[in-house]
């Protein structure tokens, strides 16, 4: 084991929580901005106490899932570096890490509605039944993930006292499952081995996991039209016209992923990627102002 000092080991500790990955949680506060609630300050306040809820959850099924990776983690060219897979922090931080995170996020959660809370334990048992199974079924893994996605979204509308409509957790199902089916195809393209460490795809697979992946991107701007050409837009928006333009937005964003998912450029988790990517951020402030524009 390499050893680390004192200096070492506090930013180690960072990179194991994987604070770039709470971006994603921000999805909790979906269901406030569907619902155009964002004027309310006590809806505001218990996103953000949800939000900082899953950020804990998130970090500990990551530190639980990378002491069980540990091994096939140091065969991979990239997660090799992760903290523990490279030795600089023992894995027995796992046995007082977790149990510390799920314990901030359980004392999080008792100040909000008990409808969240479930959806937060619902989430937690997911995730925990992935790092130790399901992440090594095939399909079974990708669905889960975009369940994982969908939960979040219950959980921020039940923070709100709005009912999650089903035209969003539809779309979030179809994304999701794309976003993750890419990462898999990713994988098996930038690494070209002929199978993932861990996981239960081989690199036969490959054009299988495109063809359901694309498949479910196309359902996702689908679901987005039919919502956008729906009665209930009309209700939400004065100037509907805009919104139409997210479609194309959000197709062309869905397409530069694959594509350089395919010619092995992609070597990170999408979402992750998205978050340094330029093209990703102008992508972004496009839909969010076709949002504005068609209030």
């Amino acid at each position: 084991m390499i050893s680390a000092g004192i200096g070492q080991r506090l930013p180690a500790v960072l990179l194991l929580l994987r604070p770039q990955q709470w971006s994603k949680n921000l999805l909790v506060a979906a269901p406030l901005l569907a619902a155009h609630l964002w004027h309310v300050p006590e809806y505001l306040y218990a996103v953000l106490i949800l939000w900082l809820a899953f950020n804990a959850l998130a970090s500990a099924v990551y530190v639980f899932n990378d002491a069980l990776d540990y091994h096939s983690d140091r065969l991979h060219p990239l997660k090799r570096k992760r903290p523990f897979a490279s030795g600089v922090l023992p894995r027995s931080f796992t046995y007082w890490l977790v149990p510390l995170l799920l314990a901030v996020a359980l004392l999080l959660l008792l100040n909000l509605p008990r409808s969240a809370l479930l959806a937060a334990l619902l989430y937690a048992l997911l995730a925990l039944c992935y790092c130790l199974w399901l992440k090594r079924v095939m399909w079974l893994d990708v669905m889960l993930l975009a369940a994982l996605f969908t939960i979040r979204l219950i959980a921020g509308a039940a923070v709100v006292a709005v009912q999650l409509s089903p035209w969003l957790a539809a779309f979030s199902m179809f994304l999701f499952f794309s976003l993750a089916t890419l990462k898999r195809y990713a994988e098996l393209c930038a690494t070209g081995v002929q199978s993932l460490d861990g996981r239960a795809y081989l690199a036969g697979d490959a054009s299988l996991l495109q063809a359901f992946g694309v498949a479910a991107a196309m359902a996702a701007i689908l679901v987005l039209a039919l919502y956008v050409n729906s009665e209930q837009v009309e209700l939400l928006y004065e100037q509907t016209a805009w919104l139409w333009l997210i479609g194309p937005i959000l197709l062309y964003w869905l397409t530069r992923l694959w594509s350089m998912a395919q010619r092995g450029e992609l070597l990170r988790d999408p979402l992750t990627f998205a978050i340094g990517d330029g093209v990703s951020w102008v992508c972004g402030g496009l839909i969010l102002g076709c949002f504005v524009l068609a209030l």
